[in-house]
């Protein structure tokens, strides 16, 4: 597996060859698709007008994820993800 850095790299590289500002709804699919997951990529896409059905599947998918068994991925990594994206989008 890739280090963060290189992740990094080619997730900034996958901006600039798409045109794509680097905002963080743009920067966690880059992120998603360089790490092979596209189903992330496709959760991160933005939120405006979402309802409250569509955040609650949303939150289901999500979780089933968390449970999910994934090869580079212990349950206090997983946690850990969470917590800091739930963090970093408070608003």
């Amino acid at each position: 597996m890739p280090s963060a850095a290189d992740l990094a790299k080619a997730t900034l590289r996958r901006l600039a060859a798409g045109q794509r500002e680097p905002t963080p709804a743009n920067y966690a699919r880059a992120w998603a698709h360089e790490l092979g997951n596209t189903e992330v990529a496709e959760a991160a896409a933005p939120v405006a007008g979402v309802s409250a059905a569509q955040w609650a599947a949303l939150f289901e998918r999500l979780l089933r994820g968390l449970d999910r068994n994934g090869r580079h991925w212990t349950a206090a990594r997983k946690k850990d993800s969470l917590q800091r994206v739930l963090d970093a989008n408070r608003s």
